[in-house]
């Protein structure tokens, strides 16, 4: 939520300006993954949260580069970024008949399980976006494209963007003039 953003933002920022960009906060850490929510799709390991896939998790967790707790400071320009693009005064700005695609699996706890995609997607209609698409894949987690359903996502993006690119060359239209589409969320 965005009161959540601007909190977290406000902490982030409070810790890297004691303790400097490169620390590391556990505490930072815990509200950035909070255990509740990410334990609850950990059926083997506290990394089953990412994928239903086994092999993936247990790459993951064998990569030297994967696994670890982020810097204070990573941690802060995320949620700056955040914070950000998720102000209405930010999307106003962006073109309304921009295509947008959003996709999330529905047990993605990082997504809160489907709520705040829909709160975003929600966000982009109130403000007279006429291009957004969103679909939810039922049992899939966070890492869509490495998920036991990968190919079903990445035939649904390739579908996307086949129909996104028609609809553009069709309308004969110039980037910024494309025809509304209807805004839809699928699960």
């Amino acid at each position: 939520t965005p009161a959540a953003i601007t909190i977290g933002h406000l902490i982030s920022s409070a810790i890297r300006a004691v303790k400097g960009h490169d620390y590391v906060s556990q505490f930072m850490h815990k509200l950035m993954f909070p255990p509740k929510a990410f334990d609850s799709v950990c059926e083997r390991t506290k990394f089953d949260w990412l994928t239903r896939n086994q092999n993936i998790v247990g790459q993951y967790m064998h990569d030297g580069f994967c696994g670890y707790i982020c810097s204070i400071g990573l941690y802060n320009d995320v949620i700056k970024i955040l914070k950000n693009v998720t102000t209405p005064y930010f999307v106003r700005r962006t073109r309304k008949d921009l295509p947008i695609y959003i996709i999330s699996g529905k047990n993605d706890p990082v997504g809160n399980f489907g709520t705040d995609i829909y709160h975003c997607v929600s966000m982009f209609q109130k403000l007279n976006f006429t291009a957004i698409e969103c679909t939810i894949y039922a049992e899939s987690r966070h890492e869509l494209l490495n998920e036991l359903n990968q190919k079903e996502v990445m035939l649904g993006i390739i579908k996307w963007l086949n129909k996104t690119s028609a609809e553009s060359v069709t309308s004969g239209s110039n980037p910024g003039e494309e025809d509304s589409v209807d805004s839809n969320v699928t699960e």
